[in-house]
């Protein structure tokens, strides 16, 4: 079955957002751990908008486009994700009264209860699935969990609000390589944290054995027609796994076609790219998830064959119970007469998931309408070579 991620994930999180989005003493993200595996930046103004997802969701909780009380609008919203796969998010908060007093409306209308205070800061539980709680400079927002886990996480984000700056994410490799984007949302996550499609493209080159923590996904995210666009590339804090990771980049070429035209409506997954077989044969060798992917069909002569554009696609099989839920098929296409700026793209068409319930009540509740995820290499991340 397909796993919830973090790229999913994150509306679930834009749902809290539209209901908790006017500065503050101390650094908010000083409350952020520092073992987090994945972490979003957002800025206030991309909530709102023609085509944002954020500002559907705002209209959907709220009725109207009001200022929401509290949350302070000139710092971004962090969303973060825990090795345990828990979610969170962090703000900085402009006036805590203000904040907590938007708290109790949203109790009168049935979205908070169970409002307790530790340690001097004020905790509660909201839309039943998530925790909040935040001090005068900040909240942290932590879930989804069950009744059971609220004392539990009560604790945890108390332990947060209380810990030192060298405890939190300013001292991860994650934080560091998110400062050096500068979109209005980016992203920095480890590998095991994305859809296993994306990550194993984007993994190539790196050396057998690589543990996918030690990979890191770059994006500046966007939206539009209900596509979320990542455009980035795959880094690590590991020297020889970056090296050996922009090397293997040095092989695509530019997409001279359409890609859109090979993306069957019945495949989950495509990976497009202009290469030489021959080329990619050493890479795809050392990366266990696309071989599993490919196992048991005629994908490697395809590969090893193809001297121009190719079509990797990847389409469920309708065994819900098999390790291997997915069909693979690989199209040699001739190069095209048009030249674009891409040179890997991956593809998920979410409206090839399925309609398993399990499926419907783990992705589609979460996505606001998004049908497909796109992840472009950066371009400027590429060494060309001629076509």
């Amino acid at each position: 079955m397909i796993r919830k991620h973090f790229v999913y994930n994150i509306w679930a999180l834009t749902v809290l957002l539209s209901l908790l989005t006017s500065c503050s003493d101390s650094d908010y993200t000083d409350f952020i751990p520092s073992n987090c595996t994945a972490v979003i930046s957002v800025k206030t103004t991309s909530m709102s908008g023609e085509g944002s997802p954020f500002n559907e969701i705002r209209k959907t909780f709220s009725g109207n486009n009001e200022e929401l009380a509290g949350i302070d609008a000139t710092k971004d919203i962090l969303l973060f994700e825990t090795p345990d796969g828990t979610l969170g998010m962090c703000a900085a908060l402009s006036d805590e009264g203000d904040f907590g007093d938007f708290l109790q409306k949203l109790k009168t209308e049935g979205n908070t209860d169970n409002f307790v205070e530790r340690d001097g800061y004020t905790f509660c539980c909201l839309k039943k699935s998530w925790i909040v709680g935040y001090n005068k400079s900040a909240v942290i927002v932590l879930g989804p969990i069950l009744a059971s886990d609220r004392a539990r996480t009560v604790r945890r984000i108390t332990a947060w609000l209380n810990q030192d700056e060298s405890a939190s994410i300013k001292h991860s490799p994650l934080w560091e390589h998110l400062q050096e984007a500068q979109s209005d949302i980016r992203m920095v996550a480890q590998s095991s944290t994305l859809p296993e499609q994306i990550a194993a493209a984007l993994s190539l080159g790196a050396p057998k054995g690589t543990d996918p923590d030690d990979i890191l996904i770059e994006a500046e995210i966007t939206f539009s027609d209900n596509t979320m666009h990542l455009k980035g590339m795959p880094c690590s804090y590991n020297v020889n796994v970056k090296q050996s990771l922009q090397k293997a980049q040095t092989i695509y070429r530019k997409l001279t076609t359409d890609w859109n035209t090979q993306m069957d409506a019945k495949a989950f997954a495509g990976i497009f790219m202009n290469v030489n077989g021959e080329e990619l044969m050493p890479y795809l060798h050392n990366n266990k998830a696309l071989n599993t992917m490919l196992l048991g069909t005629d994908a490697y002569d395809k590969i090893r064959d193809n001297k121009e554009e190719m079509a990797i696609l990847l389409s469920p099989n309708g065994k819900a119970t098999d390790d291997k839920n997915m069909t693979a098929e690989v199209r040699n296409l001739p190069n095209g007469k048009t030249t674009s700026e891409e040179h890997l793209v991956v593809v998920l068409n979410l409206g090839a998931i399925g309609n398993s319930a399990s499926d419907k009540d783990n992705i589609i509740p979460l996505l606001a309408g998004t049908k497909r995820i796109i992840y472009t290499l950066k371009a400027d991340s590429v060494n060309d070579k001629a076509n």
